[in-house]
Protein backbone atom coordinates (compact mmCIF):
# COMPACT_ATOMS: atom_id res chain seq x y z
CA UNK A 1 0.00 0.00 0.00
CA UNK A 2 1.46 3.70 -1.05
CA UNK A 3 1.31 6.12 1.30
CA UNK A 4 -1.16 8.26 0.02
CA UNK A 5 -3.68 5.02 -0.02
CA UNK A 6 -2.33 4.27 3.93
CA UNK A 7 -3.74 7.75 4.86
CA UNK A 8 -6.81 7.42 3.10
CA UNK A 9 -7.80 4.37 4.64
CA UNK A 10 -6.87 6.11 8.01
CA UNK A 11 -9.00 9.08 7.03
CA UNK A 12 -6.51 11.39 6.45
CA UNK A 13 -7.00 13.43 3.31
CA UNK A 14 -5.07 12.14 0.09
CA UNK A 15 -1.72 14.16 -1.01
CA UNK A 16 -1.17 15.31 3.28
CA UNK A 17 2.11 15.63 3.98
CA UNK A 18 2.42 15.21 7.14
CA UNK A 19 0.20 12.95 9.92
CA UNK A 20 -0.72 14.08 13.10
CA UNK A 21 -0.39 11.75 16.10
CA UNK A 22 0.13 12.13 19.84
CA UNK A 23 3.29 11.35 21.42
CA UNK A 24 5.52 11.63 24.34
CA UNK A 25 8.11 14.33 24.28
CA UNK A 26 11.19 13.85 26.60
CA UNK A 27 14.24 16.76 26.76
CA UNK A 28 17.14 15.41 28.83
CA UNK A 29 19.98 17.35 30.77
CA UNK A 30 23.11 16.87 32.01
CA UNK A 31 23.41 19.55 35.06
CA UNK A 32 26.70 21.18 36.13
CA UNK A 33 28.01 19.88 32.92
CA UNK A 34 30.13 23.48 31.72
CA UNK A 35 31.12 23.88 35.82
CA UNK A 36 32.44 20.10 35.30
CA UNK A 37 34.73 20.97 32.35
CA UNK A 38 36.44 24.30 34.11
CA UNK A 39 36.90 22.11 37.28
CA UNK A 40 38.14 18.57 35.49
CA UNK A 41 39.42 19.40 32.17
CA UNK A 42 38.42 18.03 28.98
CA UNK A 43 39.44 14.50 29.28
CA UNK A 44 37.47 13.50 32.44
CA UNK A 45 34.56 15.63 30.64
CA UNK A 46 34.79 13.22 27.75
CA UNK A 47 34.08 10.33 29.79
CA UNK A 48 31.70 11.78 31.28
CA UNK A 49 29.49 12.28 28.86
CA UNK A 50 29.71 9.10 27.17
CA UNK A 51 28.87 8.10 30.22
CA UNK A 52 25.84 10.14 30.42
CA UNK A 53 24.88 9.13 26.68
CA UNK A 54 25.69 5.60 27.30
CA UNK A 55 23.14 5.72 30.49
CA UNK A 56 20.31 7.44 28.21
CA UNK A 57 20.16 5.71 24.86
CA UNK A 58 20.21 2.22 26.94
CA UNK A 59 16.77 2.90 28.42
CA UNK A 60 15.73 5.00 25.41
CA UNK A 61 16.13 1.97 23.40
CA UNK A 62 14.44 0.07 26.21
CA UNK A 63 11.17 2.44 25.97
CA UNK A 64 11.48 2.08 21.93
CA UNK A 65 12.14 6.23 22.19
CA UNK A 66 13.21 7.16 19.04
CA UNK A 67 16.43 9.93 19.45
CA UNK A 68 15.39 12.59 17.43
CA UNK A 69 18.67 14.59 18.67
CA UNK A 70 21.44 15.11 20.37
CA UNK A 71 23.39 18.29 21.11
CA UNK A 72 25.99 18.40 23.68
CA UNK A 73 24.74 17.29 27.21
CA UNK A 74 21.19 17.52 25.86
CA UNK A 75 18.84 14.97 24.71
CA UNK A 76 15.55 15.12 22.67
CA UNK A 77 13.65 12.06 22.31
CA UNK A 78 9.98 10.29 21.24
CA UNK A 79 8.06 7.93 22.62
CA UNK A 80 4.77 5.95 21.48
CA UNK A 81 3.04 7.17 24.49
CA UNK A 82 3.23 9.44 27.29
CA UNK A 83 3.87 6.19 29.72
CA UNK A 84 6.87 5.42 28.01
CA UNK A 85 8.64 8.58 28.75
CA UNK A 86 7.51 8.89 31.69
CA UNK A 87 8.82 5.20 33.08
CA UNK A 88 12.72 5.65 30.55
CA UNK A 89 13.07 9.29 32.23
CA UNK A 90 12.41 7.63 35.85
CA UNK A 91 14.60 4.60 34.92
CA UNK A 92 17.58 7.40 33.54
CA UNK A 93 17.85 9.46 36.98
CA UNK A 94 17.95 6.16 38.65
CA UNK A 95 20.46 4.64 37.04
CA UNK A 96 22.56 7.89 36.61
CA UNK A 97 22.27 7.93 40.73
CA UNK A 98 23.64 4.98 40.79
CA UNK A 99 26.36 5.08 38.26
CA UNK A 100 27.57 8.59 39.69
CA UNK A 101 30.36 9.66 41.72
CA UNK A 102 31.51 12.05 44.31
CA UNK A 103 33.87 13.79 41.55
CA UNK A 104 32.31 12.80 38.84
CA UNK A 105 28.31 13.42 39.36
CA UNK A 106 25.46 12.10 36.83
CA UNK A 107 22.99 14.76 37.56
CA UNK A 108 20.35 14.53 35.00
CA UNK A 109 17.37 16.95 34.66
CA UNK A 110 14.35 15.03 32.69
CA UNK A 111 11.29 16.97 31.46
CA UNK A 112 8.39 15.35 29.95
CA UNK A 113 5.29 16.80 27.52
CA UNK A 114 2.81 15.28 25.07
CA UNK A 115 0.64 16.23 22.69
CA UNK A 116 -0.43 16.13 18.89
CA UNK A 117 2.54 16.88 16.72
CA UNK A 118 3.13 16.95 12.83
CA UNK A 119 5.48 14.69 11.64
CA UNK A 120 6.98 15.61 8.53
CA UNK A 121 9.66 14.94 6.44
CA UNK A 122 11.93 17.16 8.72
CA UNK A 123 10.81 15.68 12.13
CA UNK A 124 7.87 16.57 14.53
CA UNK A 125 6.97 20.24 14.60
CA UNK A 126 4.27 21.29 17.08
CA UNK A 127 3.92 23.51 20.29
CA UNK A 128 4.09 20.16 22.97
CA UNK A 129 7.90 19.81 21.24
CA UNK A 130 7.92 23.03 22.82
CA UNK A 131 6.91 22.40 25.91
CA UNK A 132 8.38 19.89 26.77
CA UNK A 133 12.29 21.52 25.95
CA UNK A 134 10.78 24.66 28.46
CA UNK A 135 9.67 21.82 31.06
CA UNK A 136 13.02 20.61 31.07
CA UNK A 137 14.65 23.85 31.33
CA UNK A 138 12.79 24.39 35.23
CA UNK A 139 13.56 20.65 35.79
CA UNK A 140 15.80 20.44 38.56
CA UNK A 141 18.73 17.60 38.83
CA UNK A 142 17.91 14.07 39.19
CA UNK A 143 13.83 14.83 38.16
CA UNK A 144 11.38 13.76 35.98
CA UNK A 145 8.97 16.87 35.37
CA UNK A 146 5.83 16.59 33.75
CA UNK A 147 3.09 18.87 32.43
CA UNK A 148 -0.24 18.53 33.92
CA UNK A 149 -0.98 16.57 30.14
CA UNK A 150 0.94 14.04 31.10
CA UNK A 151 0.13 13.41 34.93
CA UNK A 152 -3.63 13.41 33.43
CA UNK A 153 -2.71 10.39 31.11
CA UNK A 154 -0.65 8.48 33.31
CA UNK A 155 -1.66 8.38 37.16
CA UNK A 156 -3.92 5.81 36.76
CA UNK A 157 -1.74 3.63 34.70
CA UNK A 158 1.77 3.57 36.33
CA UNK A 159 2.52 2.95 39.81
CA UNK A 160 4.00 6.74 39.93
CA UNK A 161 3.05 9.74 42.83
CA UNK A 162 3.39 12.87 41.28
CA UNK A 163 4.24 15.60 43.47
CA UNK A 164 3.12 19.48 42.47
CA UNK A 165 5.94 21.69 41.86
CA UNK A 166 3.69 24.86 40.96
CA UNK A 167 2.50 26.38 37.63
CA UNK A 168 5.28 28.98 36.70
CA UNK A 169 5.25 30.91 33.06
CA UNK A 170 8.12 29.36 31.56
CA UNK A 171 9.76 31.21 28.78
CA UNK A 172 8.23 31.66 25.41
CA UNK A 173 4.81 30.07 26.42
CA UNK A 174 2.13 31.69 26.81
CA UNK A 175 -0.13 31.07 29.94
CA UNK A 176 1.78 28.90 33.10
CA UNK A 177 1.88 25.44 33.17
CA UNK A 178 1.47 23.08 36.31
CA UNK A 179 4.31 20.81 36.48
CA UNK A 180 5.20 18.08 38.84
CA UNK A 181 7.53 15.70 39.70
CA UNK A 182 7.38 12.13 39.15
CA UNK A 183 8.21 9.55 41.32
CA UNK A 184 8.38 6.29 41.38
CA UNK A 185 5.92 4.08 43.56
CA UNK A 186 5.36 0.94 43.28
CA UNK A 187 2.02 -0.13 44.59
CA UNK A 188 0.25 -3.52 45.62
CA UNK A 189 -1.64 -5.02 43.15
CA UNK A 190 -0.45 -2.95 40.36
CA UNK A 191 2.29 -3.84 37.73
CA UNK A 192 5.49 -1.90 37.07
CA UNK A 193 5.74 -1.22 33.59
CA UNK A 194 8.33 -2.91 32.10
CA UNK A 195 10.91 -2.00 29.49
CA UNK A 196 10.48 -3.86 26.33
CA UNK A 197 13.55 -5.74 26.16
CA UNK A 198 13.25 -6.87 29.59
CA UNK A 199 9.55 -8.06 28.89
CA UNK A 200 11.38 -10.16 26.10
CA UNK A 201 14.10 -11.73 28.24
CA UNK A 202 11.65 -11.78 31.10
CA UNK A 203 11.00 -15.94 30.47
CA UNK A 204 14.61 -16.65 30.10
CA UNK A 205 16.16 -14.96 32.81
CA UNK A 206 13.86 -16.75 35.25
CA UNK A 207 14.63 -19.92 33.92
CA UNK A 208 18.77 -19.90 34.14
CA UNK A 209 18.47 -18.27 37.46
CA UNK A 210 16.05 -21.17 39.24
CA UNK A 211 18.59 -23.05 37.34
CA UNK A 212 21.41 -21.42 39.22
CA UNK A 213 20.21 -21.56 42.45
CA UNK A 214 19.11 -25.20 42.24
CA UNK A 215 22.77 -26.11 41.58
CA UNK A 216 23.65 -23.77 44.11
CA UNK A 217 21.74 -25.62 46.53
CA UNK A 218 22.74 -29.04 45.49
CA UNK A 219 26.23 -28.03 45.71
CA UNK A 220 26.28 -26.64 49.39
CA UNK A 221 24.42 -29.51 50.44
CA UNK A 222 27.21 -32.05 49.41
CA UNK A 223 29.59 -29.40 50.86
CA UNK A 224 27.69 -29.21 54.57
CA UNK A 225 27.96 -25.73 53.81
CA UNK A 226 25.12 -24.18 55.42
CA UNK A 227 23.02 -20.79 53.80
CA UNK A 228 24.72 -17.84 54.11
CA UNK A 229 23.32 -14.48 55.92
CA UNK A 230 20.90 -12.78 53.92
CA UNK A 231 20.62 -9.61 56.00
CA UNK A 232 22.99 -6.56 54.99
CA UNK A 233 25.75 -5.59 56.66
CA UNK A 234 24.93 -2.88 58.89
CA UNK A 235 28.25 -0.78 58.38
CA UNK A 236 28.09 -0.43 54.69
CA UNK A 237 26.90 3.53 54.19
CA UNK A 238 28.67 4.39 51.10
CA UNK A 239 29.36 2.70 47.77
CA UNK A 240 32.88 3.00 47.05
CA UNK A 241 32.85 5.90 45.14
CA UNK A 242 32.01 7.63 48.40
CA UNK A 243 28.60 8.57 47.40
CA UNK A 244 25.53 7.88 49.28
CA UNK A 245 24.53 3.80 48.18
CA UNK A 246 21.36 3.76 45.94
CA UNK A 247 18.06 3.08 47.54
CA UNK A 248 17.45 -0.40 48.98
CA UNK A 249 13.69 -1.41 49.37
CA UNK A 250 12.54 -0.03 52.52
CA UNK A 251 9.41 -1.29 54.44
CA UNK A 252 7.24 1.69 54.31
CA UNK A 253 4.04 -0.58 55.97
CA UNK A 254 2.51 1.35 58.51
CA UNK A 255 3.79 4.97 57.29
CA UNK A 256 1.69 8.07 56.37
CA UNK A 257 1.40 9.74 53.12
CA UNK A 258 3.31 12.22 54.24
CA UNK A 259 5.81 9.95 55.98
CA UNK A 260 6.17 7.83 52.79
CA UNK A 261 6.58 11.30 50.72
CA UNK A 262 9.77 12.56 53.18
CA UNK A 263 11.12 8.37 53.21
CA UNK A 264 11.17 8.96 49.33
CA UNK A 265 13.79 12.09 49.62
CA UNK A 266 16.21 10.51 51.60
CA UNK A 267 19.69 8.83 50.38
CA UNK A 268 19.44 5.34 49.93
CA UNK A 269 22.45 4.58 52.51
CA UNK A 270 20.04 6.38 55.50
CA UNK A 271 16.62 5.63 54.20
CA UNK A 272 16.50 1.34 55.10
CA UNK A 273 17.18 2.56 58.85
CA UNK A 274 14.18 5.46 59.17
CA UNK A 275 11.26 5.17 61.46
CA UNK A 276 8.96 7.36 62.06
CA UNK A 277 7.62 9.56 65.49
CA UNK A 278 4.57 10.29 66.39
CA UNK A 279 5.88 13.28 68.72
CA UNK A 280 6.51 16.34 65.96
CA UNK A 281 7.45 20.16 66.27
CA UNK A 282 4.60 22.20 65.19
CA UNK A 283 4.28 22.71 61.69
CA UNK A 284 5.96 19.90 60.29
CA UNK A 285 3.73 17.01 58.29
CA UNK A 286 6.46 14.44 58.72
CA UNK A 287 9.14 13.27 60.96
CA UNK A 288 11.68 10.47 60.83
CA UNK A 289 14.41 9.67 63.15
CA UNK A 290 17.33 7.68 61.25
CA UNK A 291 20.15 5.90 63.68
CA UNK A 292 23.28 5.05 61.79
CA UNK A 293 25.79 2.71 62.07
CA UNK A 294 28.01 1.86 64.85
CA UNK A 295 31.41 3.32 63.12
CA UNK A 296 29.79 6.57 60.92
CA UNK A 297 30.89 10.60 62.30
CA UNK A 298 27.46 10.99 62.80
CA UNK A 299 24.96 8.67 65.19
CA UNK A 300 21.50 9.52 64.45
CA UNK A 301 20.15 12.32 61.70
CA UNK A 302 16.23 13.30 62.23
CA UNK A 303 14.13 14.95 58.91
CA UNK A 304 11.30 16.84 58.98
CA UNK A 305 8.96 17.73 56.47
CA UNK A 306 7.53 21.00 56.92
CA UNK A 307 3.90 22.08 56.16
CA UNK A 308 4.45 25.70 54.19
CA UNK A 309 7.72 27.76 53.60
CA UNK A 310 7.11 30.20 56.42
CA UNK A 311 6.88 27.65 59.21
CA UNK A 312 9.99 26.54 58.01
CA UNK A 313 11.95 29.78 57.75
CA UNK A 314 10.37 30.38 61.72
CA UNK A 315 11.96 26.83 62.74
CA UNK A 316 15.48 27.61 61.66
CA UNK A 317 15.13 31.27 62.91
CA UNK A 318 14.18 29.84 66.55
CA UNK A 319 17.15 27.25 66.20
CA UNK A 320 19.59 30.60 65.55
CA UNK A 321 18.12 32.49 68.61
CA UNK A 322 18.14 29.61 70.75
CA UNK A 323 21.85 28.45 70.24
CA UNK A 324 22.59 32.06 69.85
CA UNK A 325 24.24 31.48 66.56
CA UNK A 326 26.89 34.11 65.15
CA UNK A 327 26.97 34.26 61.04
CA UNK A 328 30.00 31.97 60.43
CA UNK A 329 31.62 29.04 58.31
CA UNK A 330 30.53 25.04 59.68
CA UNK A 331 33.74 24.05 58.44
CA UNK A 332 35.71 25.92 60.51
CA UNK A 333 33.73 27.10 63.77
CA UNK A 334 31.69 24.36 65.93
CA UNK A 335 28.69 26.95 66.40
CA UNK A 336 27.56 29.35 63.29
CA UNK A 337 25.09 30.21 60.81
CA UNK A 338 25.17 30.37 57.35
CA UNK A 339 24.53 29.20 53.43
CA UNK A 340 25.56 25.90 51.88
CA UNK A 341 26.01 24.66 48.41
CA UNK A 342 27.13 21.99 47.17
CA UNK A 343 29.94 22.73 44.24
CA UNK A 344 27.82 21.89 41.08
CA UNK A 345 24.73 23.73 42.71
CA UNK A 346 22.42 20.87 42.78
CA UNK A 347 21.26 21.35 46.56
CA UNK A 348 21.62 24.74 48.65
CA UNK A 349 20.23 26.25 51.72
CA UNK A 350 20.62 26.96 55.72
CA UNK A 351 23.45 25.71 57.51
CA UNK A 352 23.56 25.43 61.22
CA UNK A 353 26.24 23.80 63.49
CA UNK A 354 26.17 23.81 67.76
CA UNK A 355 26.90 21.96 70.63
CA UNK A 356 23.77 21.31 73.77
CA UNK A 357 24.61 19.12 76.65
CA UNK A 358 28.02 17.55 75.23
CA UNK A 359 26.24 16.65 71.51
CA UNK A 360 27.03 17.82 68.63
CA UNK A 361 24.64 18.83 66.12
CA UNK A 362 24.30 20.12 62.36
CA UNK A 363 21.02 21.17 61.15
CA UNK A 364 20.59 21.85 57.43
CA UNK A 365 17.75 23.43 55.44
CA UNK A 366 16.86 23.15 51.23
CA UNK A 367 16.24 25.44 48.74
CA UNK A 368 13.01 23.44 47.31
CA UNK A 369 9.96 25.38 48.02
CA UNK A 370 8.33 21.57 46.55
CA UNK A 371 10.01 19.38 49.14
CA UNK A 372 10.79 22.14 52.47
CA UNK A 373 12.57 19.84 54.48
CA UNK A 374 14.95 20.50 57.60
CA UNK A 375 17.36 18.17 58.78
CA UNK A 376 19.45 17.39 61.99
CA UNK A 377 22.44 15.18 62.03
CA UNK A 378 23.87 14.38 65.86
CA UNK A 379 27.27 13.02 67.34
CA UNK A 380 27.13 11.93 70.73
CA UNK A 381 30.06 14.29 72.22
CA UNK A 382 31.86 17.38 71.23
CA UNK A 383 33.75 16.45 68.16
CA UNK A 384 32.26 18.68 65.56
CA UNK A 385 34.70 18.28 62.66
CA UNK A 386 34.22 14.28 61.94
CA UNK A 387 30.42 15.36 62.21
CA UNK A 388 30.77 18.27 59.87
CA UNK A 389 33.24 16.08 57.55
CA UNK A 390 30.56 13.57 57.54
CA UNK A 391 27.43 15.69 56.17
CA UNK A 392 29.93 17.40 53.89
CA UNK A 393 30.09 13.51 52.00
CA UNK A 394 26.36 12.27 52.56
CA UNK A 395 24.30 14.90 54.14
CA UNK A 396 23.78 17.81 51.49
CA UNK A 397 22.28 14.92 49.21
CA UNK A 398 18.95 14.24 48.41
CA UNK A 399 17.26 11.71 45.95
Amino acid sequence: MNREAEWEAKGEPRGSTERVQTRGFMFADLRGYTEFVDRRGDVAAARLIKRYREVVRRAVADFEGAEIRTEGDGFYVVFPSASSAVECGLVIVEAADRESGQDDPLRVAIGIHAGETAETAEGYVGAAVNTAARIASAARANEVLVSETVRSLTRTRLPVRFVARGAPRLKGLAEPIALYRAVRQPQVGRPVAEPTRVRRAAGAIVLVVAALATALGVLLALSGVGSPDPSPSPGRTLDPSGRPAATSSVQTAGLSVDERDLLELIPGSIGPRCVPESRRPPGTAARLRCPLPLGADADTVWYERYSTKALLDIAIAELEREHVLKAGDCSTASAAAGDWRTPLDTFSGRLLCYSTGGTSSITWTYDDDSRLILATASRNDSDWAPLHAWWEGVGPFLR
